[in-house]
Formats: structure tokens, C-alpha cells, sequence
């Protein structure tokens, strides 16, 4: 809201992608008055049951949703140690680490550059800000999906194995007026052949909520 306010902007549309889907329906709740409208892709559902966690498809986002707290200095540590690995070699670990064929033809054609910066620039100031990241999605939101009262459109690839598409039908379920999208044929990365459509999207009903 601070941020909205320097800027003098009023309201805005939202996207989140991944993880960043919780706090992109988080602001949908709290600040529905500022946000006209949201998008997730490959969106995280609300984990309140542990199996939940397990369908997750990478072993480093299920250790950082139930890493306990006594131990996430550790688990920082290692972040921030595995920042410094070399380029070539974080890209190489996510190929290897990423199930679905759409994601892997994604990240093998990346340059080494952009298979691991993300990766490193996530860590860049140490890893305890990616372990609190985890650690607020893994509690309970705060509120109910049901009492989100803005237009919601939710994109998931129909072969994502790192988030699988039980989220995206579980949300679905549980927002009211939401729009669901399973795109065929794609994964979790499918920005990198979508990101003209979400944005068309996004920017279409945020023109209408305005109207």
C-alpha cells in the first residue's frame, strides 16, 4: 500500500507465479480496494494438510514448508552455500531436479545465465528471507479463500510436476467467480510461452473493473 501511494498509483492488477501465488491472493483479501484484479500461475495451494506438501514435485520446496524453526538457520546456510555453487552446475541441478518434460525443454534451451540467476539472486542477501517466504505460505493465510471478492484467474500447465494441478483445481474450488485455465501440454514454466496472454488478460479485466 506504501509503495501504491508513492507512486500515486491507486489500484492495480496482480500476478503471482508459483509460491508467489499465496501472496498475490493474500493482497486480493486485504487490499481488494487497491488490487483490481489477480492472476496466479502455478499457483500453491493453502497447505493445511501434509499431503499437500508431499505433491509437491521439488524435494527443496517441501524441505523449506516443513522445516522446523529451530532449524532454519541450517537450511539458510545451505541456500546461501548453494548461491555460490557454480552457474553451469545450480542449472544442471534444476534440470535435474524438474520432472516434466516441458520444464526441462525450458530449461535446457535457457543459457547458463538464466537457468541460475534467479536461483542465485534469491540468495544474493542470504537465505533467510527464501526460509521466511516458505515459512509465511506454510501457515495458515489468515483468511479463507471464499472471502476473496476480486476477479481471480488462475493459469496452471497441465503437465506442472513442481506444483501439480490438484492446486489450481483446489483454488478453483474455493474462490468464488474464479477462472481456471489449465493450459495443455505445458509446466510449471509456462510464462516463457504465456506471459503475452496472462498480461492481455490481466490488463483486460483490470480496464473492465475500472469501467
Amino acid at each position: 500500500v506504501e509503495l501504491l501511494d508513492q507512486l500515486q498509483i491507486d489500484r492495480v492488477p496482480l500476478m503471482g507465479w508459483s509460491v508467489g501465488g499465496p501472496y498475490a491472493l493474500t493482497c486480493a483479501y486485504q487490499i481488494p480496494q487497491r488490487i483490481t484484479n489477480v492472476a496466479t500461475i502455478g499457483s500453491a495451494m493453502t497447505f493445511d494438510s501434509p499431503e499437500a506438501v508431499k505433491a509437491l514435485g521439488l524435494m527443496a520446496d517441501r524441505l523449506l514448508l516443513t522445516c522446523p524453526q529451530a532449524w532454519r538457520w541450517l537450511l539458510a546456510a545451505l541456500l546461501c552455500c548453494a548461491g555460490k555453487l557454480p552457474p553451469a552446475l545450480i542449472k544442471m541441478e534444476l534440470e535435474r531436479e524438474v520432472q516434466s518434460a516441458p520444464d526441462r525443454t525450458i530449461i535446457k534451451a535457457l543459457s547458463t545465465s538464466q537457468g541460475s540467476k534467479f536461483i542465485i539472486e534469491s540468495v544474493a542477501q542470504g537465505g533467510y528471507g527464501v526460509v521466511d517466504d516458505y515459512a509465511a505460505v506454510a501457515q495458515h493465510w489468515g483468511f479463507a479463500l471464499s472471502e476473496i471478492k476480486i476477479p481471480v484467474h488462475i493459469y496452471h500447465g497441465e503437465l506442472d510436476a513442481i506444483c501439480p494441478l490438484s492446486a489450481a483445481l483446489y483454488l478453483a474450488d474455493n474462490i468464488i467467480g474464479s477462472i481456471l485455465e489449465v493450459v495443455p501440454g505445458e509446466g510449471h514454466f509456462l510464462l516463457h510461452h504465456k506471459i503475452g496472454d496472462v498480461l492481455n488478460t490481466l490488463l483486460s479485466s483490470s480496464s473492465q473493473t475500472q469501467s
